[in-house]
């Protein structure tokens, strides 16, 4: 920290300007050099450093103020900067500057060297467009708010660029001049969008979290999560703390002590102090504030990351094609028909192959290669893409033979030849895979070249043009297609297991995606050459990060053609730009998630789960005395073990340990939360202590859930040897619990230990968490020992989540966000049963769950709810990524406020809703998104009225699936697309089922708290009338058509086959075909003239039409031969009283009451 220079100027500010704070003291000045108008400043652990934007300089002082350097100049040049808005400092005390008129970052040493620039003036992928703001995050990783273009854009340290996010807008997740940028530890990133007057909070995958409103023109964030707004004009920082709220402000406008002039910046010291830069002073101001409202510091992130640095080499040749093995890297040079092998210093080890030889047959000669493998000890086998053939030579370069030689007029075609062959890959055992770009297909041969088999589809999918093929350890197969725009992972024999991507420029798509590696460890990586860029997956498909954009600097590439990597290396071909570049890959390893310890006198011992990763290498222990640090590393465990004995732990003292994962590459990841470890003296200890505590964090949404499943655990520790009677165990969680959960133990024994779980009570409060919000659990074990009562208090950190928030790794969670009884939820559902309409005549016969589905989905549309994805953080990403583990949806009645909501939000609201109308669902769980079905409450497709394509049969009965993303389009649409989908995925095995109805026995619906800020939509009556029409017309014409086809194709089977001739006579009657009916039930009778139900049908359509006679006739046959049912002589008494013969009608009333009593008070209203 900077040393103060005098005596501390102390001032007891007014209540009104210092509600927030127990004490603030200003603390002497840095004067800046006379020469320097400080415009912005940054700090280190023991450097200040200070801008001076119209000059284009940086000032540097040491921690006691000292100037030690002033660097830069205005202007363009490589040490000159041009109106430099704000700088920051990384972790290892690089300099970065938002030097804004030039449209770059410049990087500095801590003492002022330049050591590096980034970024070039554009729109594009990298480029940078007067960018204002710059921080950096605990990873290294370099956050530009690119201010002319509205964005937000993330390079590593050096520089390379690996992903953007933001457009111009005003929305949430939409930026207008973005100006100063800041990321926590957790890697939430705070925009200070000064066109929109706010500033916007985003998490970790730069999902919108939330928005603060603009108190001033600048931004500083410090450890806890704390903001402070700069107001120049008044000369006031203002502190807001991290839900929003304004605690305070201090400073006025002047020179004295406490007063700005025209400040220009705010930053936080290393040790928490506010640094204003005075610019009308020429100082820099230093503000030390004490307030008990700080008291967690914000987590890191302990995602597993993946970084590169440099390049590391730059090797001048104009490569087609690249292999590599071993720290060797291997690349065809196209214009020489040359192979060189170079090493890591990019020396030639080895030149062969050539472009002419004897003859036009010579097979020593390659034409043209977009493929090859290096595979010890078998060769180097070509695919000769030219003369669709391949080529082996021995790995000293000598030519050994040619296989797949095409013969005859149509040779490249037939099995066991090649036509335009590019990709290829060689397994441990030699087998060798081709992608067959030309026939669509791979071919499989062996190690001789003797063809073994081939395939052109995988799972549901035809391959067009297979440019690249890779291997896995475990012997899946990676193919990737041009045209698809896909990467298929499959047996070796073909047979299907996953597939991605997709066309287009997002993140995880593929522009033209030209070569595939894998680097015989974790990740694949795809390189694209429409949109210059490598981007990485995890072998089951899960989208980790990308490298690079387009660009004529050695960090970009203009228009790649293939990539390898060579141990801990990336390289790419860049061959338009006559280099191949190397990148060292750096895997930031996500450290265990829990570590279990155990302490007596002089030992702790760590033990933690093993991490199956091919990175690891080594599991680094670090130790300090307070849980914020400084931690000191202590050792590492064994190699292949996964406990570490601390033989240094003295006692009685506490300590906290945390562990980080070393990769094979030296790079270390982020540490382990910290662990509390109790190391006892050895003597004049403790009795009786908690030696570890393992404890969770808390998901608000599911607090029924935690009455009925522990949070946590810990142990209890007798080091006597005597017995203690009645320990008890007291946990609680200030504020979230009304009253502390007690265990006992009746008895623990001498040395004894006993763990305990522990459950949470928790209040209604905990759904008043819309943001995630650390806290302290506090513990507290209480025994007697000779009479005296003892106790032993401490706290563990933990993590409230908001009442948004989830975890995807059981399915069925999402049944805590179908809130069937929610008030809104209850509400609009009767509104929607109230208004709905009638709609055609023939509605009556649709299936009745399906005429409330479509209700409730009309009446959704017509209010204006619709489908709106995260555009920084979709579903589909952030449910596969197993390195955020954490999504947020929304209840339903958020998103029926809101109107809007992903898919995940959309499947729990028209869930509730039906649920809510007795209408049973279940959850369509597809890999990245979700849909929904319902329950007709039908066994047979005919009773739906659907064909049985249209239906999946579930748990005995057949439902209809949703696409809820559709919501506002006609729900028959929406239901042939969720057919379709969920056909598709069930071919490739990748749907799972979540009842709620089961789900809920786990995982409760939330009972969320009133909120009286908003009030539900009148429903548009003639809206939702009008789309139940449509809706009805389009399932009326399905239902007839299917159940005429159906049964006339009975009847064509057996003609005299009565009861599908009368079922075909009531469908024409319900759809208002009368004269076919009619027909139908006239040949029933001619074939049974004894046949009551025809009699019956054939009474009703002369009742319709008026005849009544007829119809009397009919029924009067009908009750000759049925005479025990009360239907019959029902309609004999309606159709009585319309003929005029009441007497009559009184008779058949009668016998219809005797025979049932039910009818009564239908017949006594007929009859009056």
């Amino acid at each position: 920290m900077i040393r103060r220079l005098c005596a501390l100027a102390v001032l007891s500010l007014t209540a009104a300007a210092a509600w927030g704070y127990d004490n603030i003291k200003f603390l002497p000045n840095t004067n800046t050099l006379p020469a320097l108008k400080p415009t912005a400043v940054a700090a280190s652990e023991d450097r200040l450093y200070v801008l001076d934007e119209e000059q284009g300089k940086l000032g540097i002082y040491s921690e006691d103020g000292k100037p030690l350097a002033v660097v830069g100049s205005k202007g363009s040049g490589s040490e000159a900067f041009s109106s430099p808005k704000r700088l920051a400092v990384g972790p290892d005390g690089t300099v970065f500057v938002a030097d804004t008129g030039n449209s770059r970052v410049q990087m500095l040493d801590p003492d002022g060297k330049f050591i590096g620039r980034f970024g070039t003036s554009g729109s594009g992928p990298g480029q940078l467009d007067s960018p204002e703001g710059v921080a950096v995050g605990q990873d290294g990783r370099v956050y530009v708010a690119d201010t002319d273009n509205h964005r937000v854009q993330v390079f590593t340290r050096e520089g390379v660029f690996l992903f953007g996010f933001g457009t111009k807008g005003s929305i949430p997740g939409t930026f207008n001049d973005p100006g100063a940028i800041h990321v926590d530890a957790s890697d939430n990133l705070y925009v200070l969008d000064e066109g929109n007057d706010r500033i916007q909070k985003f998490d970790a995958r730069t999902r919108f979290v939330k928005q603060y409103p603009l108190l001033g023109q600048d931004l500083a964030l410090d450890a806890f999560g704390f903001l402070y707004m700069l107001e120049p004009k008044r000369g006031k920082v203002k502190e807001v703390n991290p839900e929003g709220s304004m605690l305070g402000e201090f400073g006025s406008v002047g020179a004295g002590p406490g007063q700005f002039k025209k400040p220009g910046g705010v930053a936080i010291a290393s040790n928490g102090d506010v640094l204003v830069a005075d610019t009308g002073n020429g100082r820099v101001s230093r503000i030390e504030l004490a307030t008990k409202t700080k008291t967690t510091l914000i987590p890191p992130n302990l995602a597993m990351k993946l970084f590169v640095a440099g390049p590391t080499s730059v090797y001048p040749y104009p490569a087609a094609a690249l292999a590599a093995s071993g720290d060797k890297v291997y690349a065809y040079l196209s214009k020489a028909g040359n192979f060189v092998a170079l090493d890591v210093a990019g020396e030639e080890r080895l030149r062969f192959g050539k472009k002419q030889g004897k003859g036009p047959k010579d097979p020593t000669v390659t034409k043209g290669t977009k493929g090859f493998a290096v595979r010890e000890p078998f060769g180097i086998f070509v695919a000769d893409t030219e003369s669709d053939r391949m080529q082996v030579f021995t790995t000293t370069g000598g030519f050994a033979s040619e296989f797949a030689v095409p013969t005859g007029m149509f040779g490249s075609g037939r099995e066991g030849r090649l036509s335009e062959p590019t990709g290829v890959a060689v397994t441990e055992k030699g087998t060798i895979y081709v992608a067959d770009t030309g026939n669509r297909r791979i071919s499989v041969f062996s190690p001789e070249g003797a063809f073994l088999s081939a395939f052109s589809q995988i799972g549901p999918h035809e391959l067009r043009k297979p440019v690249a093929v890779a291997f896995d350890e475990a012997g899946y197969l990676f193919v990737l297609d041009r045209e698809l725009k896909k990467v298929f992972k499959c047996e070796p024999s073909g047979g299907y297991v996953a597939a991605w991507g997709e066309g287009g420029s997002g993140v995880e798509q593929f522009s033209d995606p030209v070569a595939m590696a894998f680097d015989g460890r974790t990740y694949l990586y795809v390189l694209d050459q429409g949109n210059p860029r490598v981007l990485v997956f995890d072998k089951d498909g899960s989208w980790v990060t990308n490298f690079f954009a387009r660009g004529t600097d050695q960090k970009s590439l203009l228009e790649p053609v293939a990539v390898t990597v060579s141990g801990f290396r990336l390289v790419v071909a860049d061959p338009a730009q006559n280099r191949i570049l190397t990148f060292k890959l750096k895997p930031q390893m996500a450290p265990p998630s829990e570590v279990s310890t155990k302490a007596v006198a002089g030992l702790v011992t760590l033990e933690w789960a093993e991490v199956k990763d091919p990175w690891v290498d080594a599991f680094r222990v670090f130790r300090a005395v307070v849980s914020t640090g400084p931690y000191r590393e202590i050792g590492a465990a064994p190699e292949g073990s996964t406990v570490y004995k601390d033989t240094t732990a003295a006692g009685p003292q506490t300590y906290f340990y945390r562990i980080g994962i070393q990769a094979d590459t030296g790079d270390v990841g982020p540490r382990s939360r910290p662990v509390l470890v109790s190391v006892p003296a050895s003597i004049n200890r403790a009795a009786i202590e908690i030696s570890t505590i393992t404890l969770g964090n808390i998901f608000s949404a599911r607090y029924k859930w935690y009455l009925k499943n522990p949070l946590g655990k810990a142990t209890l520790v007798n080091n006597t040897t005597l017995p203690y009677q009645n320990v008890k165990l007291s946990f609680r969680l200030k504020d979230f619990m009304d009253f502390a959960t007690d265990q006992v133990v009746e008895n623990l024994g001498p040395r004894q230990k006993v763990e305990l779980e522990f459950v949470a009570t928790l209040n209604n409060r905990i759904l008043e968490v819309t943001e995630d919000t650390p806290i302290q659990a506090e513990f507290k074990v209480t025994y007697f020992e000779s009479g005296k009562a003892m106790a032993f208090s401490r706290n563990q950190p933990l993590r409230v989540y908001s009442r948004n928030a989830i975890t995807w790794d059981d399915p069925k969670r999402i049944a805590t966000f179908i809130t069937t009884n929610d008030t809104p939820i209850k509400d609009f559902a009767a509104q929607v049963i109230n208004k709905a309409p009638k709609g055609p005549a023939a509605a009556e016969y649709l299936n009745p769950s399906l005429k409330t589905a479509i209700h409730i989905w009309d009446a959704l549309g017509a209010v204006g709810v619709r489908f709106q994805t995260s555009p920084n953080n979709p579903f589909e990403q952030m449910s596969e990524d197993p390195a955020f583990p954490v999504d947020y949806t929304q209840f339903p009645r958020e998103t029926l406020k809101r109107k809007s909501g992903e898919c995940d939000d959309l499947v729990t609201l028209v869930s509730s809703l039906f649920e809510n109308k007795g209408v049973r669902t279940a959850v369509l769980d597809y890999p990245g998104h979700l849909a929904m079905m319902f329950d007709t409450g039908a066994v047979d497709p005919m009773e739906v009225g659907l064909p049985a394509t249209s239906l999946i049969k579930y748990d005995g009965t057949l439902w209809i699936p949703l696409e809820a993303t559709m919501v506002g389009s006609p729900f028959q649409e929406a239901a042939r697309k969720a057919i379709y989908a969920y056909k598709d995925m069930v071919k490739q095995g990748k749907v799972a089922v979540t009842d709620p109805r089961t789900a809920w026995k786990t995982y409760e619906p939330a009972t969320l708290p009133e909120d009286k800020t908003w009030t539900l939509d009148s429903i548009p009556v003639e809206d939702v009338s009008l789309r139940y029409d449509e809706a009805a017309h389009s399932y009326l014409k399905e239902r007839y058509d299917y159940l005429v086809k159906k049964l006339k194709v009975r009847i064509k089977k057996d003609p005299k086959d009565i009861e599908s001739i009368n079922e075909l006579g009531i469908v024409y009657f319900q759809h208002e075909k009368l004269d076919d009916a009619d027909k139908m039930f006239a040949k029933a009778i001619e074939l049974d003239p004894g046949n009551s139900g025809a009699l019956n049908n054939l009474g009703n359509l002369a009742f319709i039409a008026g005849r009544y006679e007829e119809a009397l006739a009919n029924y009067q046959k009908a009750a000759e031969i049925d005479p025990g049912d009360a239907g019959l002589w029902l309609n004999l008494a309606r159709t009585a009283l319309n003929a005029g013969q009441k007497a009559k009608a009184r008779e058949y009333g009668r016998k219809a009451i005797e025979l049932d009593s039910s009818l009564e008070p239908m017949v006594q209203s007929l009859l009056k």
